[in-house]
């Protein structure tokens, strides 16, 4: 019996880290979201604004994308297990 406890124990801890790891993700992700295009102005070595423009896009549709990716698998994965 007490077995049995232990590892559902272990197992509700193992999900809250990764639910943990989730909210963490989608946190640095809205920060970068946020701060990431002046972050990379403020670095510099652009040669034109153009440039960083296009550059700065091209890292939006991929974030969304990635985003929409993750937001799915999460969801389908809530949906499967218990």
């Amino acid at each position: 019996m007490m077995d049995r406890i232990s590892i559902v124990a272990a197992r509700s801890v193992w999900q809250a880290l990764a639910a943990g790891v989730y909210i963490l993700h989608l946190a640095i992700a809205a920060w970068l979201g946020r701060k990431g295009t002046t972050l990379a102005w403020e670095r510099g070595g652009w040669k034109t604004v153009e440039a960083f423009k296009r550059v700065q896009r091209r890292w939006t549709i991929a974030s969304v994308a990635i985003l929409a990716i993750s937001l799915g698998l999460r969801s389908a994965q809530a949906a499967f297990t218990d």
